[in-house]
């Protein structure tokens, strides 16, 4: 847990995280349906990265 008296540096490790689009916020979806966007959207940003995708263009979202 960080004390009240630690500051954010560079040298400070931050956690792993997902990409949480702010467009989220103002739609009227469950907690559930935003969080399962949010770990599609990490999906398809790894399939990305990766060139998964298909003769159109499309990314593979592979999620298991």
């Amino acid at each position: 847990m960080i004390n009240i008296s630690e500051y954010l540096t560079t040298q400070t490790p931050l956690p792993p995280f997902l990409p949480y689009p702010c467009f989220l916020l103002e739609l009227d979806l469950s907690q559930t349906a935003k969080m399962t966007y949010v770990l599609l959207l990490d999906r398809a940003t790894l399939s990305q990265k990766n060139l998964w995708i298909d003769e159109r263009g499309f990314v593979f979202v592979i999620f298991t």
